[in-house]
């Protein structure tokens, strides 16, 4: 069993996952039938790796922030950043703090019930049809947290940078209430997830 990173509770023994068919990557992994985390599989392949895993100094993010001249920001410019500055407020909390969680920027994002993905379908238009179900392969390696998927959710809807109280919010596993909302729940696991071929229920 996979003991959560951010709780004192087990993780969930199945999970169900929304596989975007438009997404390559993600069709080739459900035709394989196992959808693994990018930094588990680079356990997988390099020691190195594997030693900065274990001690939580991989460096995951691509791209650093830089010095810029222009003084004004174009439209195109700011939709361009948003979603990875939102990424890298988030990670580099998660490298201070954090460092044995899994990194959003790595991780497989999944939700624990059948009842959770019925409400991100309510709040956020998700297609049902999409969802398969999994089970986590048990494996010292495996890091599993639990997050309130509404702060990220809130944090795409403005352009200023995300405080590190909301980071940490997020990271120690505590709802976010964002207006009142009751969090919805979603897992990042490092590991390797199998698909279970048994049917989910009706739509």
């Amino acid at each position: 069993m996979t003991k959560l990173c951010n709780a004192d509770s087990q993780a969930p023994d199945e999970y169900f996952v929304f596989v975007d068919p438009k997404n390559f990557m993600a069709r080739n992994n459900l035709a394989v039938g196992v959808f693994t985390s990018a930094a588990f599989l680079s356990c997988t392949m390099d020691m190195g790796f594997l030693e900065k895993y274990l001690r939580g100094t991989v460096r995951y993010l691509p791209f650093e922030p830089t010095s810029s001249d222009i003084m004004a920001v174009s439209p195109f410019m700011l939709s361009s950043i948003a979603g990875y500055k939102i990424e890298y407020d988030f990670e580099v909390l998660r490298e201070k703090h954090f460092p044995l969680f899994p990194s959003r920027l790595s991780a497989t994002y999944a939700f624990g019930s059948w009842e959770d993905c019925v409400l991100a379908k309510e709040r956020h238009g998700w297609q049902l049809s999409e969802v398969r179900r999994f089970r986590l392969r048990d494996t010292p390696l495996n890091r599993v947290a639990k997050v309130d998927m509404e702060i990220i959710s809130a944090a795409r809807t403005t352009h200023s940078p995300v405080p590190d109280h909301v980071c940490s919010l997020y990271w120690a596993g505590q709802p976010g209430l964002i207006n009142g909302r009751p969090p919805l729940w979603e897992y990042l696991i490092e590991g390797s997830l199998e698909r279970i071929d048994e049917p989910l229920p009706k739509v």
